[in-house]
């Protein structure tokens, strides 16, 4: 079968797509901690994609963060 709307993915673009996730600075966009361990998170901005990088206390906090590429705002 055939599904023209299917987005069809190769295994390399994949593999890049992980890559440029662990390339992003690790440090936390709220306090600035370095991220070590287990509980820090990267996520790709709502507005723009820029992935950004936050920590575990400022992630339970509901602390502010703002995108340095677009200056989206988020809790």
């Amino acid at each position: 079968m055939c599904y023209p709307d299917r987005k069809v993915y190769s295994r390399t673009s994949r593999r890049s797509e992980r890559r440029s996730m662990k390339d992003v600075p690790e440090k936390c966009i709220s306090c600035g901690v370095t991220l070590l361990g287990i509980g820090g998170v990267r996520f790709p901005c709502p507005s723009c994609g820029e992935v950004i990088a936050r920590c575990n206390r400022c992630k339970k906090q509901s602390n502010i963060y703002t995108c340095k590429s677009c200056g989206f705002t988020g809790p």
